[in-house]
């Protein structure tokens, strides 16, 4: 439990005690001096029992605004409580020269975050996927965001380390990844890096390359986008992008490259579309391995979803939805976030958005009106779907593994089956691999127990996923399945 005492030099002290850190926000802690001169404050923090994210809470405490320039704000911040709180790696400030970086301009400025638990994250999750991605419009000036994130043992998205700058180039990402070699036990060399082609030059000649290299998928569709503006037609703005998204959504290779060269003689042909067409072969065409599903539905990666979730917390939360604030209120806000994903807090669940969305595609599939169709015993399965008219096809591929990503109920995770539905496509453990999961175990158990004669053998299991055990009799005894 962290106490803060913060006392201002017009000699008022205010101690609070939150029942949880989380529940601390700091915005709240901001005094105004009776008497204070240069419109400063004087804060000391004091801890007592203090989390090893703790560290954190020396730049966690928002001041009121000490200037009304973005860049001397900031300046203040980092004197204030930048110089010895373990967060702030390195630091450029605007208007100077740094002689050891003579690839910065006079006017840049750029501010590194990373504090020890971060770090840590990195050093022991990024032997599986690294992304860098970047946000930008959050104030005034224009400053972009970029983030370093890794995905942790139970599938969730950590930040690892931030980065500050006024612009966003190959020298300002190289000081990044230079930093962050820094501050590691060993270069890093992960399974999955997910960056720009710009940032993954960079990235390779500082750290080993990794074993796949992906575009982010979320940044070409936002490219696709932007560029249909090209098109004059409406309707055949949509019609041009529907057939690139499909592309890039087939999870068959073999259908992937026929649907390519369906769209690419569509465009071709189209006096309209020309202009498009040309942008889509210059930028995206000889890259299609790096961004395409198909290339990567094997790698159990859902980064889209997982790094869509964080983003729209930082800038929707914590920075209040706003899309100008003044930066060191920003940078403030992005301690408060990591604060809060790296506090331990053992009176409260803290569930990823995937383990949610696991239990209620779970919960669902138990009340799904399903038609199963059993190819060959125990490996493959055809099952109708509720969301579209084909049937699905459910595969059994390895067995059980040690992921963490399982299933709560069933104990079944992504690596164990496969499923041509839509959502199994965006690395989702689906509702129909869940029901014959649960189909396929209770059919197996009361088939050894009753001699398929008990009528709990039959589908729905006797067991519902939120109930705590079964209470349906069966002829030998009360069955254990989905018991927990």
């Amino acid at each position: 439990m962290m106490t803060f005492t913060v006392t201002t030099d017009a000699t008022t002290e205010v101690t609070v005690t939150p029942k949880r850190s989380r529940d601390v926000y700091f915005s709240a802690i901001s005094l105004a001096p009776k008497n204070a001169t240069n419109g400063r404050l004087n804060m000391r923090t004091e801890y007592k029992n203090s989390t090893p994210s703790a560290v954190l809470a020396d730049s966690a405490i928002i001041y009121d605004r000490l200037c009304s320039d973005d860049v001397r704000s900031l300046e203040a911040w980092i004197n204030t409580f930048g110089g010895d709180s373990g967060v702030v790696r390195f630091y450029k400030p605007q208007s100077t020269i740094l002689a050891g970086h003579p690839e910065l301009h006079y006017e840049d400025c750029i501010l590194i975050l990373a504090n020890n638990a971060q770090i840590n994250a990195l050093n022991q999750f990024a032997s599986n996927v690294i992304c860098i991605d970047g946000t930008r419009g959050n104030n005034p000036r224009n400053f972009e965001l970029h983030t370093l994130l890794v995905k942790d043992a139970k599938r969730q998205c950590i930040p690892c380390a931030f980065m500050v700058s006024n612009r966003i180039d190959a020298e300002i990402m190289g000081i990044f990844i230079a930093v962050i070699k820094t501050l590691l036990l060993q270069p890093i060399a992960p399974k999955v890096l997910i960056m720009s082609d710009v940032n993954y030059n960079v990235w390779v000649s500082a750290m080993p390359p990794p074993e796949y290299w992906l575009l982010c998928p979320w940044h070409v569709d936002q490219a696709w986008r932007k560029n249909l503006a090209k098109i004059g037609d409406p309707k055949k703005r949509w019609t041009a992008y529907k057939l690139l998204q499909t592309v890039m959504d087939e999870p068959d290779e073999n259908a992937t490259d026929l649907l390519l060269q369906n769209a690419l003689v569509f465009m071709a042909s189209d006096p309209d579309l020309v202009e498009y067409d040309n942008f889509f072969r210059s930028e995206y065409l000889s890259s299609i391995q790096f961004w395409a599903y198909c290339f990567r539905n094997h790698l159990d990666i859902n980064m889209g979803a997982m790094l869509d979730s964080v983003r729209n917390i930082i800038k929707r939360f914590y920075l209040d939805g706003k899309q100008q604030k003044p930066l060191e209120k920003g940078v403030n806000d992005l301690l408060k976030f990591v604060l809060d994903k790296f506090q331990d807090d053992p009176t409260q669940e803290n569930l990823s958005s995937e383990i949610l969305a696991m239990r209620d595609r779970h919960a669902r599939s138990a009340d799904l009106e399903a038609l199963v169709i059993t190819r060959e015993p125990g490996s493959d399965w055809l099952i109708s779907s509720s969301s579209q008219t084909a049937l699905c096809e459910v595969k059994k591929t390895a067995n059980r593994c040690d992921c963490e990503g399982k299933c709560e109920v069933c104990a079944v995770c992504i690596h164990e089956y496969r499923c041509t539905c839509n959502d199994y496509m965006k690395s989702n453990l689906c509702k129909h691999i869940h029901r014959i999961t649960m189909e396929k175990a209770v059919n197996e158990r009361f088939s050894s127990k009753c001699g398929g004669n008990c009528p709990t053998s039959r589908w729905p299991p006797p067991c519902r996923p939120r109930s705590r055990r079964d209470t349906r009799p069966c002829c030998r005894g009360r069955p254990k399945y989905l018991e927990h």
